[in-house]
């Protein structure tokens, strides 16, 4: 077996000789890439299920491929999109959303934060995933649970029991909001010279228009 999907990269075939990488392997500087659509307000929909969302890792593949692999795997290319986006793994790897639960069945603090895990697949070894990692107190104990898909569709974790569903839906949503947030960087910036990445935004804004004004007054 292997890949045997047109337009697939030799180098992102994935055969059980190469290796799996480790979450620790996700440095602070790389990039994970998801596809969305350029023109919308909101670029990126993401599905139903907020855990294990679909990225591609920069440690693995070329920018330039990430558009066409992800729609030459979908069963419905249109729906992924036509612009690449990405997010830092130091910004995905760094934010939380934080709870207080009242009820004696999840009394205590909640966090959400992520679990970024390497999921390669026949035709994409840069397929990777983000997870959910609810870190939360039982027991005077602390309990720290990786949020899988099946878990989540089916219901076989703490933060989809109807039970607490009124204190976790707005965690969830909130999580939502900051994922989108932080994966929403547009591929076009990577085009800009690496000295100015770094800088602020509004610091290039006015850089810009001292350029400009600059140039008038000659």
């Amino acid at each position: 077996m292997g890949c045997s999907i047109d337009g697939i990269p030799k180098y992102l075939y994935f055969s059980t000789n190469k290796k799996v990488y480790k979450p620790k392997n996700f440095r602070f500087y790389h990039l994970l890439f998801i596809t969305g659509f350029k023109e919308r307000h909101n670029p990126i929909e993401f599905p139903y299920t907020l855990t294990a969302i679909s990225v591609c890792w920069s440690k693995l593949i070329f920018s330039g491929h990430v558009l066409s692999v992800v729609k030459a795997l979908a069963s419905n290319p249109d729906s992924r999109g036509d612009h690449v986006f990405f997010g830092r793994v130091k910004r995905i790897k760094k934010f939380n959303v934080e709870g207080v639960c009242d009820s004696i069945e999840c009394k205590g603090r909640h966090t959400l934060t992520t679990e970024i895990i390497h999921t390669p697949i026949e035709c994409n070894y840069s397929h990777s995933e983000i997870l959910i990692k609810h870190v939360y107190l039982a027991g005077n104990k602390t309990n720290v649970e990786i949020v899988s898909k099946e878990q989540f569709d089916k219901k076989k974790c703490l933060l989809r029991k109807n039970a607490h569903k009124d204190f976790f839906k707005p965690l969830l949503l909130q999580y939502r909001a900051k994922m989108a947030t932080a994966l929403n960087a547009d591929i076009d910036e990577l085009n800009i010279p690496w000295h100015l990445r770094i800088l602020p935004k509004n610091f290039i804004v006015s850089l810009s228009l001292w350029r400009v004004m600059t140039y008038k007054s000659r």
